[in-house]
């Protein structure tokens, strides 16, 4: 009966975190000043909206790492109650600002607007690191793929909500006041979370080595954050603001794609997780595959540009909580500082991907523009291909500064003797010899090593062949390269 109840316990949880995550999503967007809220009746510049939609994010990531700083010093459960109500604070000024804006000229309401959303934006930055940590509690006690499976999902708030409020765009403020409603939904459902788990603030180690990027993560985290910027930028150049019916309609498509792709890879590896270098290869793929194709939708597709753009922003977003969430949850980093590290990296590339997307249209007039964007991110995508992790490697290996080509060999026989250890239950003297075994000794040179008999030797390497179910030293290797090991 006990178990019955965890078991209804955690579907509850995944609910409430699939609503307020959601929810703050929602919100997320383009931030409570995102110019998608202003009056009625305004045309804003899509430079504008551009760099509104820059300035937020840019905002959040320096709020993240002022949460780092301040829960370096004082790593208490009040910061958690503090983010909430600034949260909160962020949409209702949001909100009472909008009369105000509208009494101004068009210029000086969007620059305004572009001026306040990196303030707000870091109001945000607690939440957003509370939620990253709920979802770094399910990928510590289940496999990557439930990560994922809990988290796209959380994408659908954005047009659901989006949808529901189209036939009330004639009234005034709609959007403030939605975008104020769902803030309080979420902060009531992030209030309730940190009651029923044991921190409601992201955890910091005292003695923890502090975290840094490496060449190779940071190339990734920066292609991922340049491609984001430049299919925003596009989809807001061709599209707008606002989301039409057919643009809501394009998106409800790039969202279906993406769960079609993530059982795709959930399907690809039936019997266990996939790993970590797989999904990232697969990610940058996408993001490239859409980069490409922005001038050959824009020229011959255009209804098909934001389900492009869409699939491509969204995969850019999972991959980073992904790879911080893989760091925090194999190698023990403290969540605050390396998701505070990599979405720093992140906006800063969206931020030059937004220069540069701005610097081009003002230069180069029509298509050229286009096809200059997209062969300048192709670029990116394809400098990044040497950085890329191994199909099998893990985010932690991947952190190290090494190839990731080759990520240290010892590195490596270490994980694959771990993993079979602890699968077929080795005992430590099995697990001594298969990591000698794995480093290619006969039985003679491991006898050597370890200071026994080749007798004894040979006892432990047919009890290892029999617990892994093998016959030959060729089967082993193979067991310990598979991947679903």
């Amino acid at each position: 009966m006990s178990s019955q109840n965890a078991s209804e316990t955690n579907w509850g949880m995944r609910i409430a975190l699939w609503i307020g995550f959601g929810l703050f999503l929602a919100t997320w967007s383009g931030g409570p000043l995102g110019l998608i809220s202003g009056p009625i009746g305004r045309e804003y510049p899509w430079y504008s909206v551009i760099l509104a939609h820059t300035a937020f994010i840019a905002g959040s990531a320096l709020g993240c790492l002022g949460v780092k700083t301040v829960l370096r010093k004082n790593p208490t459960r009040q910061i958690g109650t503090i983010g909430v109500a600034c949260y909160v604070a962020a949409a209702l000024i949001g909100l009472i600002a909008q009369p105000v804006l509208a009494q101004l000229s068009i210029q000086a309401d969007y620059i305004v607007r572009i001026v306040l959303s990196p303030v707000l934006g870091a109001l945000y930055a607690q939440s957003l690191l509370f939620w990253t940590e709920r979802f770094l509690h399910i990928r510590q006690t289940g496999k990557r793929s439930d990560f994922i499976a809990a988290f796209i999902p959380c994408y659908i708030f954005n047009p659901l909500v989006t949808a529901a409020l189209s036939p009330f765009a004639d009234v005034f403020y709609i959007f403030s006041i939605v975008t104020l409603v769902c803030a309080l939904g979420s902060a009531a459902i992030q209030v309730v979370l940190s009651k029923r788990l044991d921190e409601a603030v992201p955890k910091h180690g005292e003695d923890s080595e502090p975290y840094r990027l490496s060449v190779y993560s940071g190339s990734v985290l920066a292609c991922l954050g340049f491609t984001w910027g430049i299919v925003q930028a596009a989809s807001i150049v061709t599209l707008g603001a606002n989301m039409s019916s057919s643009t809501m309609a394009m998106f409800f498509i790039s969202f279906a794609i993406l769960v079609v792709l993530a059982l795709a890879m959930q399907l690809y590896h039936p019997h266990d997780d996939m790993r970590f270098g797989f999904f990232i290869r697969v990610s940058i793929v996408l993001c490239g595959a859409a980069t490409v194709s922005i001038p050959l939708a824009v020229a011959l597709f255009p209804s098909l540009l934001h389900a492009v753009c869409s699939l491509a922003i969204t995969t850019a977003e999972v991959a980073v909580f992904a790879f911080t969430i893989d760091l925090c949850s194999n190698e023990g980093k403290p969540l605050a500082d390396v998701f505070a590290s990599n979405f720093l990296l992140f906006a800063g590339a969206i931020s030059i991907a937004s220069v540069f997307f701005l610097a081009t249209f003002a230069w180069v007039d029509g298509q050229y523009a286009w096809w200059i964007v997209a062969t300048v991110s192709s670029w990116a995508v394809l400098v990044v291909i040497p950085f890329l992790p191994s199909r099998s490697s893990e985010a932690m290996v991947f952190a190290l500064k090494k190839l990731p080509e080759d990520e240290g060999y010892e590195t490596n026989v270490a994980l694959m003797r771990d993993r079979m250890a602890q699968k077929y239950s080795l005992s430590e003297g099995e697990t001594a010899v298969l990591n000698l075994l794995l480093q290619g000794k006969n039985r003679n040179q491991i006898a050597d090593e370890m200071c026994l008999s080749a007798w004894t030797i040979k006892s432990r390497i047919s009890s290892i062949y029999k617990k892994c179910g093998i016959h030959s030293y060729k089967e082993l290797v193979q067991l310990a390269s598979d991947d679903r090991l």
